[in-house]
């Protein structure tokens, strides 16, 4: 015989409440051990399915974003690398730059921890809601050659389209030809008023006119 936890489990599969299916016995257990009352008991239950649905959500923008690792400002040695401060950082913590769709751009030689604070930024981004998208420049560039013959390409430049942050790593770590730097400044012209982007790259901007290979591109962007 079924009884009522057996329907209140079917129902919260119905209704996709994926925790409270997983979790309703335990709170009930819970409520009964602490005497709550009906609607003290709905809130609690309701309360953390949102809680449940917010960390999923959460995590699928962690998965799209498609960071290399995760790291975090916490873990950003500050007394190694002096040229920025944290004061400077934890402004930048408050992503009002995002909904200004302001850039940001992080020169310097290797090793200095550029990609650290964008990947930083980013996670910080995703955990307040916005949708991240992070790709190297010569991915960037192979994505947007193939996009036309590989599904898994257009797949990623869709996911730029639609994102509220893209971050570009480690421009100019390669040579690109004229033709890549083209479809990569009709990129950036695309994604301009519309998405923020983070640059990190090795080069100074008076190398970018050698690295674009076109000082109308370097003036322009």
């Amino acid at each position: 015989m079924i009884g009522k936890i057996d329907y209140i489990k079917e129902y919260a599969k119905e209704l996709k409440l994926l925790n409270l299916q997983k979790k309703i016995d335990e709170f009930i257990e819970h409520g009964e051990n602490e005497d709550l009352s009906y609607q003290e008991f709905l809130y609690k239950i309701l309360n953390e399915e949102i809680i449940a649905k917010e960390e999923r959500k959460k995590q699928t923008r962690l998965k799209n974003a498609g960071f290399p690792v995760i790291k975090t400002i916490e873990e950003f040695d500050f007394e190694f690398q002096k040229s920025i401060s944290k004061r400077h950082i934890n402004r930048l913590l408050e992503m009002d730059w995002i909904d200004k769709i302001y850039n940001l751009i992080f020169l310097g030689p290797p090793g200095v921890g550029k990609t650290h604070l964008a990947i930083a930024l980013g996670y910080k981004a995703i955990d307040m809601g916005y949708k991240v998208s992070f790709i190297s420049m010569d991915n960037l560039v192979y994505s947007l050659k193939t996009q036309d013959i590989m599904r898994k390409s257009k797949i990623k430049i869709n996911k730029i389209h639609s994102s509220d942050l893209v971050i570009i790593d480690e421009i100019g770590y390669l040579p690109i030809n004229r033709e890549e730097a083209n479809m990569f400044f009709q990129l950036i012209s695309a994604l301009h008023e519309q998405t923020s982007i983070i640059i990190t790259s090795n080069k100074g901007f008076g190398d970018w006119n050698e690295l674009l290979g076109d000082p109308a591109l370097t003036t322009d962007f």
